[in-house]
């Protein structure tokens, strides 16, 4: 009973820090498989974003996973 009320209450919160997680997640196994430092991935990263089609998309599937991501709790 207290579990399922516990994730009742903190479903949306908990959805969202698994997403970060793995968004931190991939970025460091990104990293670390490629040798880079972070000047050298997170360049890699804004190359990869402005010079494809990788961007807007990216762009348009952020937007579209904003509410759930960037939410704030309701109390």
């Amino acid at each position: 009973m207290i579990k399922s009320l516990f994730l009742g209450q903190h479903r949306q919160k908990l959805v969202t820090l698994a997403f970060w997680l793995l968004v931190l997640g991939t970025y460091v196994y990104y990293g670390q498989a490629n040798d880079l430092t972070l000047a050298d991935s997170v360049e890699n990263i804004a190359i990869l974003l402005t010079t494809s089609a990788v961007g807007p998309l990216l762009y348009i599937i952020i937007y579209w996973l904003r509410p759930l991501i960037f939410s704030q709790p309701r109390y």
